[in-house]
């Protein structure tokens, strides 16, 4: 039979498939399925890497004679089975298809081991036996009280193949099984009756059949999953570390990673992370391979991590998934055999149970999302879908669990080609043991009616891995930590170098099991307390070498000469005692290829942050007290006219932008979500509440991407910018800037301790709504969890911060009396006085006019306008500091864009650009953001004046025109449209929605998952029409027919940030390097009192700030 006939059989195969069989059994209707699922271009595919492999046989031409015969013989089974009720053809062709595909060198003869799980009349409606959401905790059990059995399952090429029941566990689920590479010994997880039912490591000897609890009798905590390690240990995740799972206030037990000695009973914890560790497994090369749940200011429905170590702790390094969404989980992840560099696993969900689909990775291809997929199976030829949801896969079909990688090496048999699987092939079918293969087919090789089969492995001997020796030391309290070059990498792109300072150190210090949650750190903060343990210099090589504390999950973050951060980690290391924890550079690929040089120098001691007031964070004693000397002669309860009492929710009447109060500290309880009980946002001070909308940063959870450098930099923080202006005179000290952009950096927590966090839910402002014993229990459970963890890290003789970060726990009460202690002190420099504005013959101008000129452009013509020549005012008597006015003159036409340069212009010169998404409030977050900016008619964002500049010259090469950007009075004086009010249409009190795109009543519905605070500044009076970054052109022009010169998006100038007045030939219009460059124009999420024609904002040159465009001037 021809290719084209065998493709019309396959056609109408598929078609007969379509037919309704109400008249079959449920038993019927999957072996129709099954027949179905059999395919003749799968199996050829097979049959040709066959041939490449072993060269000709009689089995592979009986392999090939089948796959030509195939077709037909679909047919008449579907036929014999849809139209008679006939199975014996379906049975016979699907059993000749095993038999065909099991010939294969490497499947002769194979046995393997399984779990069967007994669920009776229930065992087709499975989701995924034994295995728990993954919204939990993997120590709970989804099916407790069913039997289950550990079987051997072999005689694979017989009708029925041979089940032999190794182990029987009747009502106590058996699972995470392991098999030594003697192949003579089993270890697997379970309850242990005789324990109070606590989940253990168990060993079963094959031989006699004997299981034996290998954890010790009495231990108060349970074992998730575990497997051997070479020198005869075991690696386990266990519930030791006494922490709570965040997005659930610590309800649920967390489980970290640990080593375990049976022989000795010794228990050594290795990892020190945030949430749960699943999946250790044993690498060829001897480290162990294992998945980490991490969300420290992370969407955490998408950030888990595939990561190594070796046994003893050391080394442990991110493997896949860093920065990346999808997918969400990487469930049971397997190394293949003598590939060095892929893995198989289960792509699945957040929410959804652990069953997916099955993908195949390869490091050396890219280390996060599908740059280094190299196939989903089945799924031969197509494309990777890549797909951010939470419940990913969940209606997909068949669902996978459990992969189990055959073969020895790629070259040698094929491994990374062959797989042992879970399958659930329908709603309707059972959950048996398939043949998985990259080429799409999917052969059944054991079902049982009533049961569930999962977690098979091959039972045959394997190498066993080499045994690394322990580096660790023990009895040592310290690391060492070298980045070779901080600049190397994409965390820090574009950043000239010597920009870098310091690198600031902190630590996490997460919730103790039964509490925690980020509405109780800070508004819009992040999961986990955070304490700064101080900084550390950057060499002129750019390499940073200093000491640390071992066992501490440490996080960095590079400073510029201010002590801003330009980069956020959103992770952690952890150096083991002794080690030296090493990387080549900020979130530098482990695939870069990259020389470190030799250390010639001791390691630098971290130097403690000067004018911190303890070992843990608190608003109240680190930044209130600077408030109260700089802020509340001015913002008190005199002058302030927010309004934040429960009468009005927050945001919805109260903060337009209006004077904030910086100096009251009575607690005040926000409603977490509005029209419910309030005490979701915390009892947190007013003075925070009103400080939190003028300053920028990403929250509990935002994009997992890596942020561009300088992305949520304190000076893109309204605050900072007012104070850098000069407000009111007012001039921080160098410490007291420091402690600003801390608090900026850490996500501006509130609390620093989580006895802060309980006590503050036990006091009298949350107990009207939780009651007083709710709020006592509180309390009581947390301090019992940490009785634990303190009893557990001293058993495992790991360094404990409890006592010393507890122990700073400041509270109401303490900070009111020490508060009460720190007096206002006015500016030093006298108040400064009101300017006069210059007087200038004809101005304002009585009329407005430019001639519109077509300019063809890469990407799309832009109309330009022919901006006059003129003399005007520049600056406002009413504005800030910096904006004294004086007059300015433009001594020649010139021609200007009437629009920002929209995105779809932008991609000609740079078709990767993007200027992604617009952070989302809150959590449980099912995206990168809540907004994507990338509509091609959107003005071009995150794009930095170098760009800006690279872009002008690329437009001149290509046109033959010179393209520029206007310097800062030409902006101003086409901004103006010949206008000398704030704005070209008035003042501030005037409606802006015709004319520009700023913070204003649609802000309000901004998409906020779980309707948590919108601090977002608006403008609750007026309306614009567009939420956020909106299509270029859309408000009305001004006198010259510029659009969007306030608003949308603001705009690069060409000209340095220095201080007025203008004169010419200064120097300001040719920026030096280093010098930072005006922005002008306001933006979206910026009030009009931050957005008025004269007002100055400041960026380096290489920074991509997220609001910031370009308009482009064109000589004649």
């Amino acid at each position: 039979m021809g290719r084209v006939q065998r493709r019309i059989l396959a056609v109408w195969v598929a078609v007969m498939a379509g037919v309704a069989s109400a008249g079959l059994s449920v038993q019927q209707r999957c072996l129709l399925r099954e027949v179905e699922r059999l395919n003749a271009e799968a199996l050829g595919r097979l049959a040709a890497d066959w041939g490449d492999m072993y060269g000709a046989s009689e089995d592979l031409a009986a392999l090939k004679g089948f796959v030509q015969a195939l077709p037909e013989r679909q047919a008449e089974a579907v036929k014999a089975l849809k139209e008679q009720g006939n199975e014996a053809p379906a049975r016979a062709l699907t059993l000749e298809a095993r038999r065909r595909v099991l010939a294969q060198p490497l499947l002769q003869g194979m046995e393997f081991l399984a779990m069967k799980y007994d669920f009776g009349v229930n065992a087709r409606r499975q989701g995924a036996p034994a295995q728990p959401s993954l919204a939990c905790y993997n120590v709970v059990e989804s099916n407790p009280g069913i039997n289950c059995q550990l079987v051997k399952v072999s005689n694979l090429t017989a009708a029925e193949p041979k089940v032999e029941v190794l182990y029987d566990s009747p009502r106590a689920t058996v699972s995470c099984v392991d098999l030594n590479w003697d192949a003579k010994r089993v270890a697997f997880v379970r309850k242990d009756p005789a324990d109070g039912n606590r989940r253990k490591l168990w060993e079963l000897t094959l031989g006699d059949r004997e299981a034996r609890p290998l954890t010790p009798k009495g231990v108060d905590y349970d074992v998730g999953d575990g497997c051997y390690l070479p020198d005869g240990r075991f690696m386990i995740t266990a519930t030791a570390a006494e922490q709570g799972l965040p997005c659930e206030s610590g309800r649920m037990a967390m489980t970290n990673t640990y080593r375990y000695d049976p022989a000795s009973g010794k228990v050594e914890r290795l990892t020190f992370d945030q949430d749960s560790n699943w999946s250790p497994t044993m690498m060829d090369d001897g480290r162990v391979m294992y998945v980490r749940w991490e969300y420290c200011d992370l969407s955490h429905f998408f950030s888990r991590n595939v990561m190594t170590m070796r046994p003893d702790g050391t080394r442990q390094l991110a493997y896949f998934g860093s920065n990346g969404f999808w997918p969400n989980h990487y469930g049971d992840p397997k190394p293949i055999p003598g590939a060095n560099g892929k893995f198989i696993c289960v792509a699945t969900g957040h929410h959804a149970s652990k069953a997916g689909r099955l993908a195949l990775f390869d490091v050396s291809k890219g280390r996060a999302e599908k740059a280094g997929c190299v196939q989903m199976l089945p799924g031969w030829g197509k494309p990777i879908p890549e797909r951010v949801e939470d419940y990913l896969y969940a209606g997909d079909w068949p669902k996978f669990l459990t992969p189990y990688p055959l073969g020895t090496s790629p070259d040698k048999d094929g491994a990374g080609k062959f797989f042992l699987a879970a399958m659930h092939a329908s709603g309707e079918d059972l959950w048996g043991i398939y043949l998985v293969d990259v080429f799409d087919n999917l052969t059944l090789l054991c079902q049982i009616e009533g049961s569930a089969l999962t977690e098979p492995i091959r039972l045959e001997t394997r190498p066993v891995p080499p045994v690394y020796p322990d580096s660790a030391v023990p009895g040592k309290t310290e690391c060492t930590v070298h980045v070779a070059d901080i600049y190397n990498g994409p965390g820090l792109r574009g950043v000239p170098r010597g920009t870098i300072k310091a690198v600031r150190v902190f630590a996490y210090h997460y919730a103790y099991n039964k509490a925690g949650s980020h509405e109780g750190v800070g508004t819009e903060s992040s999961w986990d307390m955070k304490y700064v343990l101080g900084t550390v210099p950057v060499h002129e090589d750019g390499s940073v070498y200093f000491t640390a504390p071992a066992h501490i999950p440490l996080s960095l973050q590079p400073l510029d000469a201010s002590g801003q951060s330009l980069q956020l980690m959103r992770s952690w290391l952890v150096g083991m005692p002794g080690e030296r924890v090493a990387c080549t550079g900020c979130h530098e690929s482990a695939n870069s290829i990259y020389n470190v040089p030799p250390l010639l120098k001791t390691p630098d001691p971290i130097t403690p942050q000067a004018g911190q007031g303890g070992k843990a964070w608190s608003f109240m004693r680190d930044i209130q007290p600077i408030l109260n000397r700089r802020c509340a002669g001015c913002h008190n309860d005199q002058t302030a006219d927010t309004d934040l009492s429960m009468d009005g929710p927050y945001g919805k009447q109260s903060l337009i932008g209006r004077r904030p109060n910086l100096a009251n500290i009575t607690p005040v309880i926000l409603p977490y979500r509005d029209g419910l009980k309030p005490g979701g946002a915390g009892a947190f001070t007013r003075s925070y509440h009103d400080l939190n909308p003028y300053v920028r940063r990403p929250g509990p959870e935002s994009d997992n991407h890596l942020f561009n450098p300088g992305e949520y930099a304190a000076n893109t923080s309204p605050l900072v910018q007012l104070l850098k202006r000069g407000h009111h005179g007012v001039e921080l000290t160098d410490a007291e800037w420091r402690m600003l952009y801390t608090w900026i950096d850490l996500n501006v927590p509130f609390w620093g301790t989580w006895t802060d966090f309980a006590l503050n839910w036990a006091n009298e402002f949350h107990r009207n709504w939780i009651g007083i014993r709710g709020a006592q229990m509180q309390l009581e459970r947390m301090n019992e969890s940490r009785a634990r963890r303190e009893k557990w890290n001293a058993r495992y003789q790991v360094s404990n911060p409890d006592a010393a970060i507890e122990g700073d726990a400041y509270g109401f009460d303490r900070a009111k009396a020490d508060l009460a202690k720190v007096a206002y002190e006015p500016p030093k420099a006298p108040r400064r006085q009101k300017p006069e504005t210059p007087a200038l013959e004809g101005w304002p101008l009585k009329g407005a006019h430019a001639e519109p000129v077509q300019v063809a452009l890469p990407g799309g013509a832009l109309t330009f306008l022919r901006i006059p020549a003129g003399a005007f005012v520049m600056g406002d008597a009413n504005g800030e500091a910096d904006e004294t006015p004086h007059v300015a003159v433009i001594k020649k036409p010139f021609l200007m864009a009437d629009i920002e340069v929209p995105l779809r212009n932008f991609l000609a010169w740079k078709p990767d650009h993007y200027n992604g998404y617009v952070d989302q409030l809150g959590k449980d977050h099912t995206s990168p953001g809540c907004n994507i900016m990338n509509n091609p008619w959107f003005p071009a964002v995150r794009v930095s004046w170098s760009e800006a500049q690279a872009y002008c010259r690329w437009l001149s090469e290509k046109t033959g025109k010179t393209f520029r950007l206007p310097t800062e009075a030409e902006w101003e004086w086409a901004a103006r449209g010949g206008t000398a009010t704030p704005f070209y249409w008035g003042g501030e009190n005037d409606d802006f929605g015709p004319f520009a795109n700023l913070a204003d009543k649609a802000l309000d519905g901004i998409p906020n998952q779980r309707q948590t605070l919108n601090y977002y500044l608006r403008d609750m009076r007026f309306n614009d029409g567009q939420q956020v970054l909106g299509i270029v052109g859309k408000h009305r022009p001004n006198a010259f027919g510029l659009k969007d010169m306030i608003g949308n998006a603001a705009e690069w100038t060409q000209s340095a940030y220095a201080p007025y007045p203008t004169r010419e030939g200064d120097g300001r219009n040719a920026p030096k390097p280093g010098e930072e460059v005006v922005v002008r124009g306001g933006a979206w999420d910026l009030l009009p009192r931050q957005s008025r024609v004269s007002i100055r904002v400041h960026y380096p040159q290489w920074q991509r700030v997220a609001n910031v465009g370009i308009r482009l001037v064109c000589e004649e």
